[in-house]
């Protein structure tokens, strides 16, 4: 199995002015950005990137973004990563005679979880088509994510907050005191929206 992103996600999950405010940061003159306006937007990024999309610790899309989950073979039933689910944007095969082949729509169907990742199975009285025995025979492509940032619950836009904060504050891996690996509160304002 591989996950490949197609298409990141746009836009910031927090807006630079919420996180400016945030910190208390200083806008000098009438500035409309702090003087390390730089350093809080890696910071962001570093944040979201720990939260979101495969090798985020939610295991699951922040802003919407398209991915490609890639199969050896089709098996009863595909769960798809990275939830909310958006759309299956389409499933593409290898048939057993080296073709590259579409599922159409109507042979298989989405069962929405909620906050867990959807699951697709074939239509009611279909099955998946053979494949030819080769990696990555069978790709899913989706789209998933909450949508724009004002639809990512806040918890996670807070523990986003938190930990941007944090790490303005406390600049170094080690500053000669005891430091928690995530700022107080992040853990428990991310704990419902971690998928297993």
């Amino acid at each position: 199995m591989a996950l490949v992103r197609t298409e990141a996600p746009s836009g910031d999950v927090v807006a630079a002015a919420d996180l400016y405010g945030h910190l208390r940061v200083d806008l000098i003159g009438g500035a409309t950005a702090p003087d390390d306006a730089n350093d809080i937007a890696a910071f962001l990024d570093s944040a979201v990137g720990y939260l979101d999309g495969a090798s985020g610790i939610l295991n699951r899309a922040l802003l919407t973004q398209k991915w490609e989950l890639r199969l050896d073979r089709f098996g009863p039933c595909i769960e798809i990563p990275l939830p909310p689910l958006q759309s299956v944007d389409e499933i593409r095969y290898i048939d057993t005679a080296g073709a590259d082949q579409t599922v159409p729509p109507v042979g298989y169907r989405v069962i929405e979880n909620g906050e867990m990742p959807a699951e697709v199975v074939p239509a009611y009285g279909a099955s998946w088509p053979s494949v030819l025995s080769t990696p990555q025979a069978v790709t899913v492509a989706f789209t998933c994510g909450y949508g724009a940032a004002e639809d990512v619950p806040g918890p996670i836009k807070q523990a986003i907050k938190l930990m941007v904060g944090e790490w303005h504050k406390n600049r170094e891996a080690t500053v000669g005191q005891s430091l928690t690996e995530l700022p107080l509160g992040v853990k428990a304002l991310l704990a419902s929206f971690r998928v297993r």
